[in-house]
């Protein structure tokens, strides 16, 4: 039986009718924003500072009266598609699949402009609190219960937001002049949307869909309208505030002062929370009885030496981190395997973030640092060598000591903690969405780095005609990247695509007298072809690029015809012939210990001292230190700097061939550097009688 309110309209027309209402009004400050814009844009640029910024801003008045229709038009189109069930924005950073285009060039203008609408989109949300959250809860309960064919964030500022920078996107402006429409949007648009969201709130309780009936529906996992990566987008906090709170009481509830607007906790939080309280403890207060407080709290319960203001603050850092480590569980290319370990690492982070506030205000937090590299290395760990995982398993199993904090402080420092103004945690919101956004384009640059030097390592040596080098730089390098990031390093795609590189060098290679086993043409391009359409390439782009290669193919044949080169053997050493001398050991290369210890890397160093392994990252590499106790040395610390060790790099090298101690993460010329640099070690070794392992 489909849900109806008192006066028998039955839901989904009143969903309908909602829809309706909010487009209309939010068109009619588009078409404001129309109106005032060309007045708007040329007092800014009578008021810019330079002829580039004028220039600009009159661009920008110029192309918005051209392309008024297309973008009424577009975002119309994109906004009715927000209130569809299920619907997906367009165009998101955060799609799980990374596109052929993204690894063939920098999608830096992509996450800039994420940034700036949702950044507008926060500054809606921070103004339209409490609206937006009663809004929240009558669109979950219309979706859920009430049968209607809405989705609960439609009304969310991100929504309406991401749909006007997919109508701006379509026009292919120039980036500038698309940034200076956004402000104009900002201005004009999603600063006057009080009134949009007041009415819909009012439009929603005069159809019935009122607090009095959420509550009898009993309680609900409310949504959190918003834009965030992962299932924890960004907003304002998902408790009702002070005005919610009152209009509850209103219609005669009554409402337990520590439940009343505590904010909502996430549930993986919540839950590992619960399991936490499960954790053996031989001491009076320890980490099972913390969580079994934080549980209390979170479900409304009073908790000795905690009043209700701190009993808010506890309950508002661990959704806040909770939130923080959805955007990293949720990363589809975070390997499944590695998933369980880091959220081992949720109630650690939790207690580090209550007893130091400074986690939230300072984006340079060394827990809050150290938590970034470990997702980032999560998510790249299938670009490295397929032991990788197991290595990132023993660091997280080895990490969480280092930043261990006693329950009892928790505790001491919760008693006296405020929660955070509203502004702060907005911020902090927004910071780990920019993180999600640049951990994508890391792994990005990696999986391209990686690509690069593994290309540039097998065609070493080679000569490649000039017209079919294309194809190896913007068709095989990004086709092996999108192998690398889907499927991994040793993966059977990725080894059938490194087969095909090599094939198409070989075919390639212009070296006179250099053999290839058959003319490659009539099967080569072809197969090339089709690789490339089937992971995403056009098929015009594509085609362009196999009339390279084959145009370089012929011209490699043409080169093979020219005589080989003569190759003189050298003379054998005359019977009785004085031995050579011995050859001294070979210098080692600088340049090569650079490139292997980075600062920054991860390393499993083997601690002479103590007798044991620890996962350590390079503070510096000291060559040419006028300090004789540093020089030819390399000093490792843990994450926070503390707790430094200083080797030899002669030791560490010996180290490392003998399987002691070794790199977290190589790139494939980061190996080669290695794999030389312990040749040479070895080679030294066996000439040096005080370097012998």
């Amino acid at each position: 039986m489909t849900a109806s309110n008192p006066d028998g309209r039955v839901m989904p027309t009143l969903a309908a009718e909602l829809k309706s209402m909010v487009m209309e009004q939010v068109n009619q400050r588009i078409d404001r924003m129309f109106r005032e814009a060309g007045a708007r844009l040329l007092e800014m640029a009578e008021r810019s500072r330079n002829n580039a910024e004028q220039r600009r801003y009159m661009d920008a008045k110029h192309l918005m009266r051209k392309h008024r229709d297309a973008l009424v038009q577009g975002f119309n189109r994109e906004f009715a598609g927000v209130f569809r069930p299920g619907a997906k924005l367009k165009n998101q950073p955060e799609s799980p699949d990374i596109s052929f285009d993204e690894l063939r060039m920098c999608q830096t203008r992509s996450i800039e402009e994420s940034i700036a609408v949702n950044n507008i989109a926060l500054k809606v949300e921070a103004d339209n609190e409490t609206p937006l959250w009663e809004i929240g809860r009558r669109m979950e309960w219309l979706a859920k219960e009430g049968g209607a064919d809405i989705s609960p964030t439609a009304l969310a500022p991100a929504a309406l937001c991401n749909s006007f920078r997919v109508s701006t996107q379509s026009l292919n402006l120039d980036f500038q002049v698309e940034l200076v429409i956004f402000k104009l949007f900002e201005v004009l648009v999603a600063s006057e949307l009080k009134p949009v969201y007041t009415e819909a709130l009012q439009f929603l309780d005069r159809g019935g869909v009122t607090a009095a009936v959420l509550k009898r529906s009993g309680p609900a996992r409310l949504p959190r309208p918003g834009g965030h990566s992962g299932a924890h987008p960004v907003t304002a906090p998902s408790s009702p505030p002070a005005a919610a709170s009152a209009s509850t009481t209103a219609t005669g509830a009554a409402v337990d002062a520590m439940t009343a607007g505590m904010p909502a906790m996430d549930r993986g939080t919540f839950e590992a929370l619960r399991s936490a309280q499960g954790l053996s403890s031989t001491r009076s207060y320890g980490d099972a009885e913390l969580a079994g407080d934080l549980v209390l709290v979170a479900s409304g319960q009073p908790v000795a030496g905690w009043g209700v203001e701190q009993a808010r603050a506890s309950v508002q850092a661990a959704d806040l981190v909770g939130r923080m480590f959805g955007g990293i569980l949720e990363d589809p290319h975070v390997h499944g395997s590695i998933k369980p370990q880091l959220e081992q690492l949720r109630f650690d982070v939790i207690k580090n973030a209550i007893s130091d506030r400074r986690f939230f205000s300072n984006s340079d937090h060394p827990i809050r640092r150290l938590l970034d590299e470990l997702a980032t290395m999560a998510a790249s760990a299938r670009t490295t060598d397929a032991s990788s995982l197991e290595r990132l398993s023993d660091l997280l199993g080895s990490i969480r000591s280092q930043f261990q904090v006693a329950a009892q402080v928790v505790k001491a420092a919760a008693a006296s903690a405020v929660p955070l103004p509203p502004d702060q945690a907005e911020r902090f919101l927004e910071e780990q969405l920019i993180k999600n956004k640049q951990r994508r384009q890391a792994l990005i640059e990696r999986a391209r780095r990686v690509v690069q030097e593994e290309v540039q390592l097998r065609m070493a040596g080679h000569e490649i005609p000039a017209p079919a080098r294309p194809m190896v730089a913007a068709g095989l390098t990004p086709l092996l990247g999108l192998r690398l990031l889907r499927h991994g390093i040793g993966s059977e795609a990725w080894n059938s695509g490194l087969a095909l590189l090599d094939k198409v060098i070989g075919a390639l290679d212009a070296r006179p007298g250099f053999e290839v086993a058959a003319a490659p043409d009539s099967e080569l391009c072809p197969e090339v072809e089709r690789e490339l359409v089937a992971a995403g390439m056009t098929t015009r782009r594509s085609a362009e690029l196999v009339e390279g290669l084959r145009e370089g193919l012929v011209r490699a044949a043409t080169g093979r015809q020219a005589p080989a080169p003569t190759i003189e053997m050298p003379a054998l050493p005359r019977e009785g012939a004085e031995p050579e001398p011995l050859t001294p050991p070979p210098p080692r290369p600088d340049h090569l210990l650079r490139q292997l210890l980075v600062p920054g890397d991860w390393f499993k160093v083997h601690d002479p001292g103590h007798a044991e392994k620890r996962w350590l990252k390079v503070d510096a590499l000291y060559l040419d230190d006028a300090r004789p106790e540093f020089r030819d040395r390399v000093s490792f610390v843990e994450f926070s700097g503390k707790n430094p060790l200083h080797l030899p790099v002669d030791d560490l090298l010996d180290d490392i061939a003998a399987g002691l101690s070794e790199p977290f993460d190589q790139s494939p010329a980061a190996r080669a550097a290695l794999a030389e640099l312990v040749r040479i070690q070895l080679a030294r070794a066996a000439t040096t009688p005080d370097l012998a392992l």
